[in-house]
């Protein structure tokens, strides 16, 4: 008895312990520090390429939403409309008159 108690409480110490390396997706980074502690050279090199290029999609992925974004507020200007929440671009309708605009909810 005394043995399973013993046990159990390292074992709760250590999922603790882990508890620290670990993200909000339940990953355990401290395995794959290790791990990556123990690889080679060139597989190292390759591992860091890899990281730096899903970095580097991210980054231009943003950017293009960014672009976009600030593409679609000049199309509204040269229109004549104002856009008050770039964020709310795609609900709006235009045909040219800047008149045509349906609302989602009208006031009375």
């Amino acid at each position: 008895m005394v043995a399973f108690e013993v046990k159990e409480s390292r074992a709760e110490e250590e999922r603790l312990m882990a508890k620290k390396f670990c993200n909000k997706d339940g990953d355990y980074q401290a395995f794959d520090i290790i791990q990556q502690l123990e690889l080679e050279e060139d597989d190292w090199n390759s591992l860091k390429l890899r990281r730096w290029q899903e970095t580097l999609k991210k980054m231009n992925d943003a950017k293009a939403v960014k672009l976009q974004t600030l593409e679609r507020i000049k199309a509204l200007n040269l229109y004549g409309d104002t856009a008050d929440n770039p964020m709310d671009l795609e609900s709006e309708s235009h045909t040219g008159d800047g008149n045509d605009r349906e609302h989602p909810m009208e006031l009375d």
